[in-house]
This record gives structure tokens, C-alpha cells and sequence, in this order.
């Protein structure tokens, strides 16, 4: 790219401030159709990254170049939330070296203005609250654009769960109860909501619930034979998660012979059965069987 060469050969030789600015004339000038139809040869795709690095090194910083760097930035966001797909999110993304940070609040506002314009998109709900989560850091703000959507009832099943899997992110267990119950009413077959819940009861210290959760999931399991390898071992990590030991043992107690019968060399050498071993030594630990604790981990 003759741009990108010649602002290394300014920066390398005159000034980093050279390179700055050629880099940002190459984006500003560029016609907005090449940057929508060239997706891989967009002038913010080729650039971005190399202009976070000279923003980054040119000190003192100019006005007028600021100025323009934060306008063609915020133009790259914008497209970036607007399309659902990330582009080179060197200056906006937090967690990269060369964040913009003195900018969020401003990404975050643009951030809200696109979710206000898109907020009836699934697609577009999801894409903007995780820039939002990951990107800013804005964890709650991401979580209310979930629920946001939730109470519309735009999400779908994995866009209900998504915002499960956020909220417990943020240890806020006692908000996910509600919407985990709709998933396992919709989809009762879903060992995964069922394990969340679970979760969720025996953070809000709900024993009273996880017990009963707990017991209609292994019934309705056998009952349309769902208990299977992958279901005995997520009743059986939750359990020990949950400190419910001795059914967790239980279920070890089950789990490790499956998993010998149907694997190669009785599972030895793979992984999978040292980690049954090493939880069920923990469960065995919380019942004070400390001997069968140390027996199950070597």
C-alpha cells in the first residue's frame, strides 16, 4: 500500500507526526464506497492498527490532528457497530496497547446512539452490548442492553442465554434465575440451563430450589434417556460445585466406569478421566473422606 510506505519512510526519517497525518488523510479522503465493497483493502483496515502506534508515539499532541484522528475513529465505530462486523479496533477497543481511552465516554456514547437506532436487530443488540462488555468495560451498561432486549423479547435462545452467561460474569446470580427458568421451560433437553441454575440457586444460597432442580433433572434425564457421558459429567462437576458431595460422588462413582468402557485403553492417557478423578477428589474432600480424596487424585 503506497500510503502505509510512505508513512513509514516519514516516520522513520522525518517525523512521526508526518506519518500521523498521511495516515489520516489516507482514511479521510477515501470514498466511502471502497471502505463498504473493500472490506480488506479499507484504508481504517489497512492503517488503524499503524495509527494507534503513531498516535501513540507523537507527543506533543496537535489539536487539529486530534481532531481529525477522533473524527475518522468515531466513523469506523459507527460502521463497525452498525455493520456487525469488527474492523480494526486498535483505538477504540479497551485492552489493546494503544486504546484511545481519554475517548470512551465518547465510543460509549456512539455505542448508545447505534443501539438506540438498532435495538429492535437481534444481530445488532448482541454484536453492540458485547463492544460495550469487552471493548469499554462497561459491564453493567452492556447487561441493561441485554435486559433491554430480553423484556422486548427480541432474544432468542442464544441470545437469552448470552445474557445469563453476562450476568453470572458479574456475580450477579440472583437477576438470572428468572430468565434461566424460560430457558428450561423451552428447552427442557438443555443440561446447560440446568447446570446455571443450579448455579444460580446455590449462590443465592436458594437450597430449597437446587435440591429440587437437581432431583427432577436426573428423573426427566433417565426418563427420555438424555443420561448420557456429557450429562452424568455436568451433574456430577455442579454437585461438587454446589457442595452437594456425596451426590456428586455418586455420580463420579457412575462416571468414571462409562467413560473406561467407551474409551480406547479405558480412557487412560486422554485427560478427561484424571480430571473425573481430580473433582471427584474434591467432593471426597468436602465429606471429610480425606484417604479416598488422596486415593481418587493420584
Amino acid at each position: 500500500d503506497v500510503y502505509s510506505d510512505m508513512a513509514y519512510y516519514l516516520n522513520e526519517l522525518v517525523s512521526t507526526r508526518y506519518g500521523l497525518e498521511l495516515l489520516i488523510f489516507s482514511v479521510e479522503t477515501e470514498p466511502s464506497w471502497m471502505s463498504q465493497q473493500n472490506y480488506w483493502r479499507g484504508a481504517w483496515y489497512q492503517h488503524g492498527s499503524r495509527l494507534g502506534d503513531y498516535h501513540h508515539e507523537y507527543q506533543p499532541k496537535e489539536p487539529e490532528l486530534e481532531e481529525r484522528l477522533f473524527a475518522i475513529t468515531i466513523t469506523a465505530l459507527r460502521r463497525d457497530l452498525m455493520s456487525c462486523e469488527s474492523r480494526n479496533r486498535t483505538l477504540y477497543y479497551n485492552g489493546n496497547s494503544h486504546f484511545w481511552s481519554e475517548k470512551a465516554p465518547d465510543f460509549l456514547a456512539t455505542a448508545n446512539d447505534v443501539f438506540e437506532e438498532q435495538k429492535d436487530s437481534r444481530r445488532h443488540v448482541i454484536h453492540i452490548s458485547e463492544y460495550v462488555y469487552h471493548g469499554l468495560d462497561e459491564y453493567d451498561r452492556a447487561i441493561e442492553m441485554l435486559f433491554d432486549a430480553y423484556n422486548r423479547k427480541i432474544l432468542d435462545e442464544s441470545g437469552r442465554f448470552h445474557l445469563v452467561s453476562r450476568l453470572h460474569n458479574q456475580s450477579r446470580y440472583e437477576e438470572s434465575i428468572e430468565p434461566l427458568q424460560g430457558l428450561i421451560r423451552d428447552y427442557p433437553d438443555n443440561i446447560d440451563y440446568r447446570v446455571h441454575a443450579m448455579r444460580a440457586y446455590f449462590r443465592t444460597q436458594k437450597t430449597e430450589e437446587l435440591l429440587d432442580l437437581r432431583e427432577r433433572t436426573h428423573d426427566e434425564f433417565h426418563e427420555r434417556n438424555l443420561w448420557n457421558e456429557h450429562t452424568l459429567s455436568q451433574m456430577a462437576y455442579i454437585c461438587e460445585e454446589t457442595q452437594l458431595s456425596e451426590l456428586a460422588v455418586d455420580y463420579f462413582e457412575e462416571l468414571i466406569p462409562l467413560h473406561q468402557r467407551t474409551q480406547p485403553n479405558q480412557g487412560i492417557g486422554n485427560g478427561t478421566l484424571s480430571v473425573y478423578y481430580r473433582r471427584m477428589a474434591l467432593a471426597l474432600s468436602g465429606l471429610g473422606r480425606t484417604d479416598d480424596a488422596v486415593e481418587a487424585a493420584e
